[in-house]
Parts: structure tokens; sequence; C-alpha cells
């Protein structure tokens, strides 16, 4: 903490204690106000996040991420700079052109990432955007139709979708595999799912039905490749692989019945208060009770929906699983008298160096191998304390008492969720095995 914010602190401590002795005569309804200012909380707000780790056990090929690029770029060049001779309409004019410029942000942001599985998605993203930008210029000149593109969406759709179908999780070792099939599998279904999705009606002009599903086959054909190259990178890398179809089911069970028995203690509704045994009006225990509680119906609700045999479904179970013990974990929390209504900025301090602290120890203390498994629920901590810092952003100058108490509920889930992760990833692990 800063010098600057301390003395404040300190003042501010001094001035609220005379204060308070004298409003007590006035004013007996309702809690105390929290002893805070918004500059204080933005100082908490700006204070280091652990960056998230984004291990994968197998590497993209840098040629492969080249020729992505070289693709979109490509795909850009063949549209002139300047429109306004070949096109007229000023609206369609800025319709490519904020295509194109997403397409270079995307670019931007793919050559910003670290690694090549990182580039991947902003890659998809740009070809996506450079594909519709091109489609809807070749339209206005008159070169594409609608006609034409459409049956090509039938013939990529049963090409991904027999290329899913085919998919058996093999390998090494299944916590290594998973994650790789889990991204395959993330891939394709991406790609039928915009396939999926009803065509432009007939009153949407051309030009703008012909680039929305020039952008869509360039989005199907990324996501495609993405998935066929990390397939054909992990069968490199492994020879004799063996199939993991049974373990992984073994271990989905094995994880549902914990997860059948832990949703029955979840309120239906999580717009109520009813997560904790104790009171929440005015403190972080409402909105920590509602927000992880939408994170749980969603996981639950995702784990649901995916085959039993699949890496999605070991790793939807996990999501849950990890979900559904950071809620004892919390509640345990609050038995223990913690998440009570805050007096200071302090409060929200404490709560975020914590959450911190406790993705740092998960980290320090992970079994060699899980850290695989184990990244993506600590990028979900993560996650929670951004969502506190920026409520503290969008809040604070409006309402102390909410950037105070939201901001406190996030940290405490990611602190929960970070918790018990380790022990969720074993538990996990030794399902396979």
């Amino acid at each position: 903490m800063s010098g600057e914010l301390s003395r404040r602190r300190l003042l501010r401590t001094i001035g609220t204690a005379v204060g308070a002795s004298i409003a007590g005569c006035l004013f007996d309804d309702g809690p105390e106000p929290i002893d805070a200012e918004a500059r204080d909380l933005r100082e908490i707000a700006a204070m280091d996040v652990p960056a998230r780790a984004e291990p994968f056990p197998i590497e993209v090929d840098a040629a492969y991420v080249e020729r992505e690029v070289d693709r979109v770029e490509s795909l850009l060049e063949e549209i002139p700079s300047a429109l306004e001779t070949e096109i007229p309409n000023e609206a369609v004019r800025q319709y490519i052109d904020n295509e194109r410029e997403d397409t270079r942000q995307k670019l931007n942001r793919a050559d910003d990432e670290e690694t090549n599985i990182g580039r991947l998605g902003p890659l998809r993203g740009a070809r996506s955007d450079s594909e519709e930008a091109n489609g809807a210029y070749r339209a206005a000149r008159g070169e594409l139709t609608r006609a034409e593109i459409t049956p090509g969406l039938t013939e990529l759709r049963e090409r991904a979708a027999g290329r899913a179908e085919s998919l058996t999780v093999e390998g090494r070792d299944p916590h290594e595999a998973i994650p790789i099939y889990d991204r395959i599998e993330r891939r394709l279904a991406a790609a039928i799912r915009a396939l999926d999705r009803p065509e432009p009606p007939s009153t949407v002009s051309t030009v703008e039905a012909v680039g929305e599903l020039s952008g869509r086959t360039g989005f199907v054909r990324a996501a495609t490749n993405d998935a066929m190259h990390l397939l054909e990178r992990h069968r490199e890398s492994v020879h004799d692989p063996e199939p993991f179809g049974e373990a992984i089911e073994q271990a989905i069970d094995a994880m549902d019945e914990e997860i059948t028995t832990r949703v029955e203690t979840i309120p239906d509704d999580p717009n109520r208060h009813t997560l904790f045994d104790a009171e929440t009006d005015s403190t972080p225990r409402a909105p920590a009770g509602e927000q992880v509680l939408r994170l749980v119906q969603s996981s639950v609700d995702r784990y649901r929906d995916n085959d039993p045999e699949s890496a999605q479904g070991f790793t939807t179970a996990l999501d849950a699983l990890c979900d559904l013990q950071m809620v004892d974990r919390l509640r345990t929390v609050v038995e223990e008298g913690g998440l009570g209504r805050p007096e200071d900025e302090t409060a929200v301090e404490d709560a975020k160096i914590s959450a911190v602290e406790s993705i740092e120890d998960a980290r320090a203390t992970a079994d060699t191998g899980s850290q695989y498994l184990l990244e993506p629920q600590l990028s979900a901590a993560i996650s929670s304390i951004h969502r506190g810092d920026d409520t503290i952003e969008r809040h604070a100058d409006r309402s102390v008492e909410r950037a105070a108490l939201w901001s406190i509920a996030e940290y405490a889930i990611a602190d929960a969720r970070a918790t018990v992760t380790n022990d969720a990833v074993a538990q996990a692990i030794d399902a396979l095995e």
C-alpha cells in the first residue's frame, strides 16, 4: 500500500470516529457507510494481478501461423485502399472499411501474443473479418452472389461434423491428451454452431448477406484448420498412442457422483441470497452468493450437455466440480465470520491480496504434470479478480458501497477457486487412473 493511501486512511479514521459519535445520536437505521474513498479503491484495483498462463502439451507450427496470416493479408490486398470510384454507396464502403479495420486490429492482437497457440484465436477472428470484407467487396462489384456461397456451407458442415464424430481421445498420458482434444473438439463444435445459425433473411441486402456468409465461411475454415493442425501435431508427437475413452468415461462417472450430490445442496434461484446460513444484507455475501450460483449453474449445464466419453466431457465435469467445491469453501468462510460488512477499504485490499496469494500458492504447490488442467481453473480465478477491479473502476465514483461489496465478492470467489483447485484437479487425474 502506498504511503499516501496510509496517510489518508489515518486522517479519515480520526475524522470518522468524531463524526460517528455525533451521527450515531441522530441516525439509527441502516449500516454505517463504508469509510472509503473512490481514489483509494482505484489504487487497490491498480494493484498487480498474476498473469494468465497457457501451457499446452504441443507446439503449434510457426509455419502454420504464417500461412494463416498470409491468407488474411491476401484477402485484404484484393480490396483497393480507396473504394469511392468502384463503390458509390457510402454505407457499403463504410461496411467494408469497418471489417478491414477489425481485421487489422485482430492481426495486431495476434502479433502481441507470446505463443503460437495464443495467436490462433485472434487469427480466426481476422480470417472471418477479412473474408467478410472481401466477400462484401466482390458482391458490391457483382462478382459474388449469395447463391454461389450457400452450397459450400453445407459441404463445410458435413466435413466438420464428420471430423468431430471420428475423433478418439488417445495419446501417451491422459492428462496431456485431454487438453489437446478438448481444444480440437471445441474448435470443431464452434465451426458447426456457426454453420447452424440461420442464414441472413431475404430482406438483407445482397452485399451484407454475402459479406456475412463469407465471414462465416472464413471462420469455419480457420476453426477446422486449427483443429486439424492440432490433431496432426499431437499425432506426430506420440508413437503407439493409447486410447483413453474408457478411462475418461470412468473418471466422469466418478466426478458425476460428487457433482450430483453437491448440486442437491444448491438453491435453484440465483437471485435469492440463500446460499449462506448467515445475514447477507449490505455485505459482500449477497453479490458473492448471486455470482457463484450463476457460475455453478452455467458450468453444470455445460457439463450435462457434453458427450461422457469426450475430452470436453471431462474438462466440463472438472469445471463443475471446481465450482461446486468453491461453493463449499465460500460457505466455510462465511460460517467462520468472513465476508461481513467492510468498515473501510482495508477489507477490499485484504480480499484482493488474499486472492492473489492463493493463486500463487496453487501454482507453487501444484503436482508435476497437472498444469494443463490446473491453469484453466486459475485463469478463471484471475478473471474474477479482473471483474472485481472493473467493478471498482465502473462504480467507485458513483457508489463506494457497490464498488466495495462487489469487488470483495469477486476477490473472494477468486480466492475460493484457487484454494480448492489443486485438490479438485488431483481428484480428477486420480479418477483417470
